[in-house]
């Protein structure tokens, strides 16, 4: 059984984790609602950067965003150069 991405968060860090490193910071993920995708989701939300959740799954996205604190979910298909450019967008606007 293979864990869950949060927990590798915790395994990489340790228990005692104060995170802090990254705030302030606005990072976008693609592919951020599974596998490598989601954990470095976590891991970045745990060191205090805003996280921009991009996916083509939106169950997954929503999943990961709730995982991640003052994370936003991007459900979209990176290949359409539009929808990158709208979702972009509104993240500068947040």
């Amino acid at each position: 059984m293979r864990p869950e991405p949060d927990s590798w968060a915790r395994v990489a860090y340790g228990p005692d984790v104060d995170g802090g490193r990254l705030e302030g910071l606005v990072t976008v993920v693609t592919g951020g609602a599974g596998g490598i995708g989601r954990a470095t989701s976590v891991l970045l939300g745990a060191e205090g950067a805003t996280v921009h959740v991009v996916d083509v799954d939106a169950e997954r996205t929503e999943e990961t965003v709730a995982a991640v604190d003052g994370a936003v979910g991007h459900v979209l298909d990176v290949t359409d150069p539009g929808a990158v450019a709208a979702a972009m967008a509104e993240s500068a606007r947040l």
